[in-house]
């Protein structure tokens, strides 16, 4: 998968999130609920006002195992 440049200097906008995750959203907000997030505010890090976004390394970690490869299950080889 080819993920798009986040929208905010911060990271992905939660309409990105939608866009990218699709029928996979509500599993990365339920896996991410204690994970940090950002709120971008605007100047001087951004030139819009995003609101909450998402950090870039933590969707693709969460499309990489869950989506991806399956699940963050360990796998039952060996």
């Amino acid at each position: 998968m080819t993920f798009p440049e986040p929208a905010c200097a911060l990271g992905f906008t939660e309409q990105q999130l939608e866009t990218i995750l699709a029928s996979g959203v509500t599993g990365y907000r339920r896996w991410a609920a204690g994970k940090t997030r950002g709120r971008c505010v605007g100047a001087p890090s951004c030139d819009a006002v995003h609101g909450v976004i998402r950090y870039e390394d933590d969707v693709r970690r969460f499309w990489r195992r869950h989506v991806h490869e399956g699940g963050f299950e360990p796998s039952n080889a060996g």
